[in-house]
């Protein structure tokens, strides 16, 4: 049941488009757009996710690291995948200009810095306030997200706030 397009993002995702890649240390013009685009995803997972030896590094870093690597992945398409995830992927939790923490509930596909998010803490008195919706593509709105910030630093339980903000 593989179809020849699976074999081959299987295969080639580890490629690189300088040749330095395996299985077989291919350069870009032996690798396809699908295993292109699975290289850029797996890289991202790898860097943000948290393993058993290592704590997942922060989303805006793997994007920079991505971005920086214009020998090894495709740059158009990390352009892309940045426009689909956001410079902020939903589900991050960030730190504002207001000194808030906010729960980034979607992205903005024509200005990827200004995602729609739900303020949900004080980070300046370390304590939850009424959830508010903010779209901070509006014009009026002067607040801007300053880092992305890590759940366990203000003792957030993300799995429940994203239960109750994003389930719901």
């Amino acid at each position: 049941g593989i179809t020849t397009l699976m074999l081959d993002m299987i295969v080639n995702h580890h490629e690189r488009l300088d040749g330095s890649g395996y299985p077989r240390g291919v350069d870009e013009s032996k690798i396809s757009r699908p295993a292109r685009i699975l290289a850029i995803v797996d890289v991202y997972d790898a860097l943000t996710a948290d393993r058993p030896h290592q704590e997942g590094d922060e989303p805006i870093n793997a994007l920079r690291y991505l971005l920086a690597n214009k020998q090894l992945f495709d740059a158009e398409l990390v352009q892309l995948f940045i426009k689909c995830l956001g410079v902020h992927p939903v589900g991050t939790i960030v730190k504002l200009t207001n000194e808030r923490l906010a729960l980034v509930l979607e992205g903005n596909h024509s200005n990827p810095i200004k995602p729609k998010v739900k303020l949900f803490y004080n980070a300046k008195h370390n304590h939850h306030v009424t959830a508010k919706d903010i779209d901070l593509s509006l014009n009026n709105n002067e607040i801007k997200i300053q880092a992305s910030v890590k759940p366990a630093d203000y003792k957030i339980n993300l799995p429940r706030l994203l239960k109750e903000h994003l389930l719901l």
